[in-house]
């Protein structure tokens, strides 16, 4: 007779007062019921392990000035790797949970997500530096790969679909910004704008200050 049965047929009739005790056929119903309620929860039951990753995720989605979601399905080890370090040198991350993790923490967050954006498998891009950066190099790999399956993205806690993902990846980033910039400024036509520009306004604040000196 297993613990389970003694507990069940000496034990808790004692405990509960049953004045019959139970037949072969119900202890083996009551121990299948107590075996199943045991494994629904400790497998329902967060483990210390998950409690640190949902912790993990809360913070990294906090800090991220964009959140893209991708189905990573397809893509070898050496490409995933190779994607999060170019992510990482522009100044992102990218990690892959679980959807039940994921959803939990976009829950926390009052994130608002479908559900349908939380089937099959998920890596997070998270971009803390520059919002752009990060989701240019996940569109870049993703025309020559045609991976990962861009789901959804998050700009400043909104939810964004594909294209609008897709639309941000294709703005400059600030590097490339500047670098248009400091040109136009070196270039002999925006020399000449500019000079032209500034007399043009001497001009007129001269003659503010002859019509103000008659008045």
């Amino acid at each position: 007779m297993t613990l389970n049965k003694v507990y069940l047929k000496i034990i808790l009739p004692k405990t509960v007062g049953f004045k019959i005790r139970p037949t072969e056929e119900t202890l083996e119903y009551l121990e299948f019921r107590a075996l199943l309620g045991a494994l629904i929860y400790f497998v329902t039951m967060p483990s210390a392990k998950n409690i640190s990753e949902l912790n993990k995720l809360k913070e990294k989605f906090e800090q991220a000035k964009t959140v893209v979601l991708s189905d990573y399905r397809g893509l070898k080890v050496n490409q995933i790797a190779a994607l999060r370090q170019k992510v990482k040198d522009v100044g992102g991350e990218i990690k892959v949970a679980k959807n039940t993790l994921i959803k939990l923490t976009l829950k926390n967050l009052k994130y608002e997500v479908p559900d349908e954006q939380l089937k099959g498998p998920t890596a997070v891009l998270f971009s803390f530096q520059d919002e752009v950066a990060p989701l240019k190099i996940l569109y870049d790999f993703f025309k020559e790969n045609d991976l990962p399956k861009i789901k959804a993205g998050f700009l400043e806690q909104k939810l964004i679909t594909e294209d609008k993902v897709i639309d941000l990846a294709k703005i400059p980033n600030r590097q490339t910004l500047y670098g248009e910039v400091t040109g136009a400024l070196r270039s002999p036509t925006f020399g000449l704008v500019y000079v032209l520009k500034a007399n043009m306004s001497n001009l007129i604040n001269v003659l503010k200050a002859v019509k103000q000196s008659k008045e």
